[in-house]
């Protein structure tokens, strides 16, 4: 533990940074997390300590340096830096403040679990490295783990431009872990330093996440000299000695980081993530070159450089929040247990033309109203009209046309709607609403906006978060949760329920799970089969008969991180969002057959004729080319948000809206100010194969 002399709490820096709780100390600087005034947000604030920021030069370049490489770097798995400043003999870098944990405190993770963790990193170190920074001091107390289970990698304190030399590091600095070193760094052979030391220290940090220590851990009886030369030296103890519960393709992927030379690691970052990916979606491992523990001997004792090797133990600079590592289960597996019929479609019906002209790609109209952040976006199946919920209590009906508000629910009948869908002919929508008194679920006439038949089996404190009508319009579906039972300390109840639309008669009703927030369900083609899906990993994605009233399978490694199931125009295979990755499934296999990396999604969808993926991410739109796997049309924007998305059904125009960002410390939506609908219309390569074809 660093001992530092403490500043006295409460103080402000620069009349603008009100300083309130120490969070840790490292060697050269301490964290606080602080309020800044004139932004009005939370932060963390990085400041030398005090014994340090008068009269030493090179550590205060150094702090500089960590705001300069973070400043370059955006990444959603790295902590973001707000400023850099200074202030007489201070100076210090405000930061994104992450309400969460390092996991050097949460213990051995499970090995989806910890593999998932990495694949997050290994994503922001391959944007550095792409950048040309390295870390150099990649470990779990640096990794931190957020209350939303997201991760970031911070302090890069050390970071180094590869291009560079080394720049800074200069004797009396520290550089590094001993227990998280490669070689070469240990060795202090700053020449021959590259992304593959990063990458051994990913693998130190992988094993260390599994085993509960390092490869060659610092202790009371082991001094920092003997961990050096161990760490160029001796051979690594197999993580499957310490811990028999990892898989042999995990340990594969753990010491092939790990080598001794770098030229057998993996030679970059993305390369380990998609190993890592393939472990995760169950897929066999792929690596270039079979790692076994003779590839990690030496030869001979190599000795140490001197003064050029020296090390940190830094302490965590974190909120305290007590995360527990998550476990898998992928549920009963006994094929005997499933049902193996074929899933069919219902004959195909030809898409209605939406009613405007042909033209360059770009924002067609704007819809403006609601006063609040959107909650649902749709098209009508006739392409004419988009029917949009907010969180200004209305439900509102739009002409495409004329691009005026038609109509609006009645106010008891759009109390936060939550989620809305379309019969397949247009003439009914359904509705789940969060607030007011049960019914929660409604069928809504869409040409007259109201109420045809409520369906019964909720109660007030439940909350409607997905809904759905199948194809014939036969059967109503929803998943619930009961927050009620919060209150007693219990996680919520998610219930999916589905009705018989002419009767009001419930059919089918299963408990799946206990994530209040992401879960969605969706009726295939066939009017039988309904999937439902949620974040839940002891639930993830399953497949129900509805008639049966039946489990027909579950799918591996399905844990979804939206409120979105996009399935194929049969049925045959669906998309989901999974690990920061949009993956797919057949309807009748239970592992990923195809997926795409995306760290910024916040909605999805599939065009008509399957062709292509639609990604929404914020303030951004991708759209991909499934076969080849590549971009053929991207969108950005500074003032349009494409938090909620909705295509048309002839696959011309899409539909964007959002206006409200998560806040971790309200713990709810906040508004950003732009609650408008926003109309595109996509570039002609990515419009279905039978536009021809469409009713005009």
């Amino acid at each position: 533990m660093v001992k530092t002399q403490q500043r006295t709490l409460p103080f402000l820096l620069a009349d603008r940074y009100r300083v309130t709780q120490r969070l840790g100390a490292g060697r050269s600087s301490e964290v606080y997390a602080a309020h800044d005034k004139r932004m009005g947000r939370s932060c963390a604030i990085k400041l030398l300590r005090m014994d340090l920021a008068i009269d030493d030069g090179s550590q205060r370049k150094r702090l500089e340096r960590e705001a300069h490489a973070l400043a370059n770097l955006k990444h959603s798995a790295i902590v973001s830096v707000f400023d850099v400043e200074a202030d007489g003999d201070e100076a210090w870098i405000v930061l994104e403040l992450v309400d969460g944990t390092s996991l050097d405190q949460v213990g051995v993770l499970t090995p989806d679990d910890a593999a998932s963790v990495m694949v997050q990193i290994a994503s922001a170190l391959d944007t550095a490295h792409h950048q040309g920074i390295l870390h150099r001091d990649i470990k779990p107390a640096n990794i931190l783990r957020s209350s939303d289970g997201t991760v970031k990698l911070a302090d890069f304190g050390i970071a180094m431009l590869a291009a560079a030399g080394p720049g800074l590091t200069l004797a009396g600095t520290p550089i590094g872990t001993p227990s998280y070193m490669p070689p070469e760094q240990a060795e202090g052979l700053i020449g021959r330093f590259s992304p593959a030391s990063d990458i051994y220290a990913m693998g130190a940090t992988l094993y260390a996440l599994l085993t509960g220590r390092p490869p060659f851990p610092v202790g009371d009886d082991h001094s920092v000299e003997a961990t050096l030369k161990e760490v160029i030296n001796a051979r690594i103890v197999s993580p499957s000695v310490l811990n028999t519960d990892i898989p042999e393709a995990l340990e594969e992927i753990c010491l092939k980081c790990l080598a001794r030379h770098p030229k057998n690691r993996f030679q970059s970052a993305d390369e380990l993530r998609q190993v890592l990916q393939q472990f995760i979606d169950g897929e066999p491992v792929q690596l270039s070159r079979r790692t076994s523990l003779k590839h990690l001997a030496t030869a001979g004792v190599v000795g140490l450089a001197a003064g050029a090797i020296w090390w940190q133990k830094n302490k965590n600079v974190h909120v305290q929040s007590g995360l527990k590592p998550t476990t898998r289960s992928v549920g009963n597996q006994d094929p005997a247990a499933r049902r193996n019929e074929a899933i069919l479609p219902v004959d195909g019906i030809a898409a209605a033309r939406t009613p405007l002209s042909d033209g360059p790609p770009g924002l067609v109209g704007t819809l403006e109203g609601h006063t609040e952040p959107l909650m649902s976006l749709t098209f009508s199946p006739d392409g004419k009209t988009i029917v949009s919920s907010a969180e200004d209590m209305t439900v509102r009906f739009w002409d495409i046309e004329s691009q005026r508000e038609l109509r609006q629910c009645h106010s008891d009948d759009s109390i936060r709607i939550i989620d809305a869908a379309f019969s397949r002919e247009g003439k009914m929508l359904v509705t789940g609403r969060s607030l007011g008194p049960a019914p929660k679920v409604r069928l809504i006439d869409a040409a007259s906006a109201t109420v045809i038949r409520e369906f019964n089996g909720h109660d007030n404190w439940e909350m409607v978060l997905s809904v759905g009508i199948s194809p014939d319009s036969r059967w109503v579906g929803a998943i619930s949760a009961a927050h009620s039972t919060q209150k007693h300390g219990k996680p919520p109840k998610v219930v999916a329920k589905v009705w018989d639309r002419k009767n009001g008669r419930l059919v089918f009703e299963t408990q799946c799970g206990d994530e209040l927030s992401m879960v969605a369900l969706k009726f295939l083609p066939d009017n039988r089969h309904l999937l439902i899906s949620t974040l839940g990993r002891g639930y993830g994605t399953r497949l129900f008969e509805i008639p049966g009233q039946t489990e027909v399978r579950s799918y591996s490694n399905s844990a979804n991180q939206l409120r979105t199931i996009a399935t194929s125009s049969d049925g045959n295979f669906f998309c989901i969002y999974t690990s920061y990755r949009l993956s797919f499934f057949r309807t009748q296999d239970t592992h990923v057959f195809r997926s795409f990396s995306s760290d910024r999604c916040s909605d999805f969808l599939l065009t008509p004729d399957d062709r292509h993926l639609i990604v929404a991410g914020s303030r951004e739109l991708q759209i991909w080319n499934i076969q080849t796997k590549s971009i053929v049309h991207e969108q950005q924007s500074e003032t349009v948000r494409f938090d909620k998305i909705a295509l048309s059904p002839d696959g011309r125009f899409l539909a964007s809206g959002g206006g409200g960002t998560w806040n971790s410390e309200k713990r709810r939506v906040v508004g950003d100010g732009d609650y408008a609908v926003h109309l595109w219309r996509l570039p002609e390569a990515v419009w279905p194969e039978r536009i021809g074809s469409l009713h005009h």
